[in-house]
């Protein structure tokens, strides 16, 4: 099977349970049935292009990662339930983007990489950081391992493991 998609595609991927497709063309990013090849829900972010996207481990979240925020989608709604976004009271790091994201084994944390060189993770329910880890490359992207206690960053030739403190 191959679909068209209307525009270029920056990021894909599957729900949980393989029904939905998520696809990322510049700012709006499209749920597809993959039964029928059909779009079913169009999200628009408002600021600027998604470069990468991931679903919750339930399916009931998606979470997009565009320049300077990352968002968390209710599936269901295709509403903002939450913007995650580095603040700073110097405003030193003005400008910092994302370039990875990723939702714990449990859906409870979702992990990021940023310019700032810095890994963070950040509690879904709340939106704030709980954990930052300095990084002396920018990791492009991060993944969990399945039991939720080591994060995964990639950058060049660089893989770095990195022990989450419960």
């Amino acid at each position: 099977m191959v679909w068209r998609l209307p525009s270029a595609t920056t990021s894909s991927g599957f729900s949980p349970d393989g029904r939905t497709l998520a696809t990322a063309s510049s700012r709006v990013v499209r749920l597809w049935d993959v039964a029928t090849g059909q779009s079913v829900t169009a999200l628009t972010d408002p600021d600027s292009s998604v470069e990468e996207l991931t679903f919750s481990p339930d399916g009931t979240t998606l979470a997009t990662c565009a320049d300077e925020t990352v968002r968390l989608w209710d599936v269901a709604t295709g509403d903002v339930v939450r913007t995650l976004a580095i603040t700073d009271p110097d405003d030193k790091l003005h400008g910092v983007k994302f370039h990875g994201v990723a939702f714990s084994p449990d859906g409870k944390s979702v992990a990021t990489t940023s310019t700032d060189k810095t890994v963070r993770l950040w509690d879904v329910a709340s939106g704030k950081t709980t954990a930052t880890f300095a990084d002396d490359t920018i990791a492009r992207d991060v993944a969990f391992s399945p039991d939720g206690t080591t994060l995964a960053t990639a950058s060049g030739d660089t893989v770095r493991l990195w022990k989450i403190d419960s």
